[in-house]
């Protein structure tokens, strides 16, 4: 037995999809190797940083600044020479994952409830920057 029934059309869809937020959410343009976006709300503050998939980062760098980074959340999928590495930090609760794909981009975000200085913890950020791969 054949279904000959027509599917809808794409825009006859009859569920939605739910919007990203936050980082998930961000992009880059072209040509733009990394970008910065800030949220606030329920008192919390977050910044989160996405760069470009040629931006590869220290390990050991990285994983020190999550650790020591003065806020209450770091949350992250980095590229590193070895792959990728998983952040997932709350308080003094570090964990962290690798795998030996690299991830089509980086992406990392804190999340504090107190006034936190974003350009500190960025200009630390760019520092664990290795050269990049073309």
């Amino acid at each position: 037995r054949q279904n000959l029934a027509e599917l809808p059309a794409s825009a006859a869809h009859s569920h939605t999809h739910a919007s990203k937020k936050g980082l998930a959410a961000l992009n880059l343009p072209a040509q733009q190797r990394w970008r910065r976006s800030l949220n606030s709300g329920q008192g919390h503050q977050a910044c989160g940083w996405i760069f470009d998939a040629d931006t590869v980062f220290d390990t050991i760098g990285l994983l020190e600044w999550a650790r020591l980074a003065p806020v209450g959340r770091v949350k992250g999928v980095m590229r590193i020479q070895e792959g990728l590495v998983r952040i997932n930090r709350q308080g003094d609760d570090l964990h962290i994952e690798t795998q030996s794909v690299a991830p089509p981009d980086s992406r990392v975000e804190l999340i504090s409830n107190t006034e936190t200085d974003w350009n500190t913890l960025q200009t630390a950020l760019l520092k664990l920057r290795l050269a990049t791969h073309a």
